[in-house]
């Protein structure tokens, strides 16, 4: 397949997956998550701040809810997957990832994370395979809709040769 489906054409530059995070940010979890990295900010401590790095772990779904009962979830990086299946392509490596930070996430905040393909590659062969590179953001955004962070992710999906 050389050409992209008209699908992956059409989510370039748009939010195609959506994820509301079942859980508000709490000071709890930001105490778990600092005591197990040994991080002594008073910020996160004290002040109610979420560090940075916990961005993604907000939108990320419980396994089962009452609400929700057995209805299934989206899987975290939803959009990767579904690209992979429509480019037929089994196997998939990330080969970049980078953050970018906004606004704090304070204690309270309830996070949404959206999902964008930025770019697709041609098809391509290297030592993995053939496949294609294809890059997604991942912008969270606070109940407030202001930018908390972008997560940028490089994919390389692919069959073995």
């Amino acid at each position: 397949m050389s050409e992209l489906p008209q699908q992956i054409q059409d989510w370039i530059g748009q939010v195609v997956v959506t994820d509301v995070a079942e859980v508000a940010v709490e000071q709890s979890l930001i105490e778990n998550f600092c005591s197990a990295v040994e991080d002594g900010n008073p910020r996160y401590w004290q002040e109610g701040f979420s560090p940075p790095g916990m961005i993604s772990a907000y939108n990320r779904p419980h396994p089962w809810t009452p609400a929700r009962g057995d209805k299934p979830v989206n899987r975290p990086l939803e959009l990767h997957f579904r690209v992979k299946d429509l480019l037929e392509l089994p196997r998939g490596i990330v080969t970049e990832l980078t953050f970018e930070f906004g606004v704090p996430v304070r204690v309270g905040d309830r996070l949404r994370a959206e999902q964008s393909l930025r770019e697709v590659s041609e098809l391509k062969t290297n030592k993995l395979g053939t496949g294609r590179n294809w890059t997604i953001d991942v912008t969270y955004k606070n109940q407030r809709d202001e930018v908390v962070g972008i997560e940028t992710l490089g994919f390389f999906g692919y069959n073995r040769s």
